[in-house]
């Protein structure tokens, strides 16, 4: 019974350490940004590289590339702005609670079960498929409602890169 207890300890202890949000969390969506009838080619890829356990922020790096026009930028990140592991499995089990619709889809990255959650705020309007991935989003489709322009993602890969994590 004890090593039943001590294995079912250990099990748990290591689902919790690879929950996310952590360092080492990356996502890559490809997709395509149309503007004024061009449309380009776009890949957008996230990783998490530090975390301020004091302040609870986590470091974020975004890249972006546009038919090869690639920025870097960095930001801090409040840990309650990043969805947890534990939330898109809640979102996903109480979905239309929520306004979304569940489906299940297939994009590069695999077959997930999301939640599908309209867009309609004064900037954007669209749709937004939220799985049990690092950063939370499988695909994304959204219309700027003044600049005309439109972008279509999808996850292409996801997980932790091998490092120390939280």
């Amino acid at each position: 019974m004890t090593k039943i207890l001590s294995s079912l300890f250990i099990f748990l202890a290591s689902s919790v350490a690879l929950a996310y949000p952590a360092i080492g969390d990356f996502s890559v969506m490809q997709g395509t940004y149309t503007k004024a009838g061009k449309t380009s080619a776009l890949t957008i890829e996230q990783k998490i590289v530090d975390y301020n356990a004091g302040l609870l922020e986590f470091t974020v790096v975004e890249s972006q590339d546009v038919d090869g026009q690639v920025s870097t930028a960095s930001a801090t990140v409040p840990r309650k702005n990043l969805i947890s592991q534990g939330q898109a499995q809640y979102l996903l089990l109480n979905c239309a609670a929520y306004g979304g619709s569940p489906e299940t889809i297939t994009v590069a990255a695999g077959t997930f079960k999301t939640c599908a959650m309209l867009i309609n705020d004064s900037v954007h309007d669209g749709m937004t498929w939220v799985g049990d991935v690092e950063f939370g989003v499988v695909k994304k489709v959204i219309r700027a409602k003044q600049n005309a322009y439109s972008i279509r993602l999808e996850l292409q890969k996801f997980g932790r890169a091998a490092t120390n994590n939280n």
